[in-house]
């Protein structure tokens, strides 16, 4: 029974980690984006 309790354990943590780390991801993505296009916009204002 405590083996079966571990390995939900686990796997609900597996979930939490992979969900965590795909909106993290995300997050860090549309930072990034929003960086590059502030470049993009200075680089453009300033021909």
């Amino acid at each position: 029974m405590k083996q079966v309790k571990d390995a939900s354990i686990e796997k609900a943590a597996l979930l939490l980690e992979t969900n965590g780390l795909s909106s993290y991801a995300s997050q860090s993505l549309k930072v990034f984006r929003s960086k590059e296009l502030g470049k993009a916009r200075q680089k453009w204002q300033t021909g």
